[in-house]
């Protein structure tokens, strides 16, 4: 299956991305805006895949949709306009901080059903809540114009740990199969 492939590179981009910053923070949280934007691509290209391939249709299907176009179009604007160098460092931060903050809440949305049944994916709702939490840190960073040396830290701690997780998830997990309903077997005879 192709899905641990977008684990791994998803959690490389990220684990990469988070490095540098604690490495050169300066210098690295424009470069790093270019990794989470481009691990938002490659999960939201994910999320197309388990929506459109995997998914029936109803409210969860609608949802992971929803997320997936969320992670491309933020994580392209991104990149798209950093690359033109249309786009300044606070504009970066705004905008992953609103794409990481809506991902994160429609991750949880997803899986409330699941959590409420004590069923739900610990790595899935630990990384939902880990963006929601780097994207309150960007929006943060953007309404205080703190240039924090902790925050960045914090943030690129965060990051490292989220893209560390998600490649050992993608070593170690099994895509369960979808039931799309109980499957009701003749009487035997």
């Amino acid at each position: 299956c192709a899905l641990p492939i977008f684990l791994i590179a998803e959690g490389a981009l990220l684990a990469l991305g988070g490095g540098y910053l604690l490495l050169d923070g300066q210098r690295a949280e424009f470069i790093l805006g270019l990794v989470v934007g481009a691990a938002l691509v490659v999960d939201g290209l994910r999320q197309w895949y388990l929506g459109f391939g995997r998914l029936p249709r109803g409210r969860l299907h609608d949802f992971t949709l929803i997320r997936g176009a969320v992670g491309i179009v933020v994580g392209t604007l991104v990149v798209g306009l950093s690359i033109a160098q249309q786009i300044t460092v606070v504009g970066v931060r705004s905008a992953l901080g609103v794409g990481c903050l809506a991902y994160g809440l429609l991750g949880l949305s997803i899986a409330a059903p699941t959590i409420r049944q004590h069923q739900g994916s610990r790595t899935s709702i630990g990384f939902d809540v880990l963006l929601v939490v780097v994207g309150l840190l960007l929006l943060y960073r953007v309404a205080t114009s703190d240039s924090i040396s902790i925050l960045l830290a914090v943030t690129g701690w965060l990051i490292v740990g989220s893209g560390l997780t998600i490649i050992a998830v993608a070593f170690f997990r099994r895509p369960a199969p979808i039931r799309t309903e109980e499957q009701v077997l003749p009487p035997s005879e």
